[in-house]
């Protein structure tokens, strides 16, 4: 099952993995166990030359800047609370797109309990960019800021 602390083995390794050459002591900690400078170190070192790459840059900006982020795989699936979180609304927002049929769920043998696959919240949650991107436009072009 997918979980917000499925990450922090890696962000552990990303403590130890760019050398220090500075005399500064180092950043404490996060609250994900990460050093804020260590992940700006490191997404100095590389140099974007693929999607992946630009995401990974990306990842450890947003991490340096204190940041969080969520790994999970696509073809996984999560619960209407961790929905929720992907999605930046409620669970509750979440129960009500499930009964909407803007999400579909399947529940779990002998139990109220429900999953949604992932790459069906990670898809909203694009679409719910677009639609904010579009709108952001629209208001733009009219003047309204």
């Amino acid at each position: 099952r997918p979980h917000r602390d499925s990450a922090r083995p890696w962000l552990h390794l990303l403590q130890f993995t760019v050398p220090s050459n500075h005399d500064d002591p180092p950043d404490p900690p996060d609250r994900h166990g990460c050093q804020p400078q260590v992940a700006r170190r490191l997404a100095a070192t590389i140099t974007p030359s693929s999607e992946l790459e630009e995401q990974l840059v990306a990842l450890l900006t947003e991490l340096a800047d204190g940041g969080s982020f969520l790994v999970v795989k696509e073809e996984g699936e999560v619960t209407p609370a961790e929905a929720a979180s992907i999605l930046g609304v409620t669970r509750q927002y979440v129960d009500r797109l499930l009964e909407d049929g803007v999400l579909s769920c399947r529940r779990l043998p002998s139990s109220s309990h429900r999953r949604i696959l992932v790459a069906d919240v990670v898809a909203l949650k694009r679409k719910q960019e677009r639609m904010r991107a579009g709108r952001e436009k629209i208001a733009g072009l009219l003047g309204e800021d």
